[in-house]
């Protein structure tokens, strides 16, 4: 009887792993993504938080103490900035 998995799939081909240094230059070009992925993320909770803060009643605001006007001037900033 034949074990399973076949050893021709669990064994990689020569054709798999590269000798040239392609397979680390690859790694290398895809090492910027995570900071890009980082930076976009902050970006999306950054909008959705002012959206949020910006959808808070009177009530709410004097709750954190917070005038209306501090909320418009936060809602209206640019994503990028802080």
């Amino acid at each position: 009887m034949k074990s399973w998995p076949p050893s021709s799939i669990v064994t990689p081909s020569p054709c798999a792993t590269p000798t040239d240094g392609s397979a680390s230059l690859a790694r290398g070009r895809e090492f910027w993504r995570l900071p890009v992925v980082g930076l976009v993320r902050s970006w999306f909770a950054r909008c959705r938080e002012r959206r949020e803060l910006e959808a808070l009643t009177p009530r709410e605001l004097r709750d954190f103490n917070v005038s209306r006007y501090d909320v418009l001037i936060e809602a209206r900033k640019p994503f990028w900035r802080m």
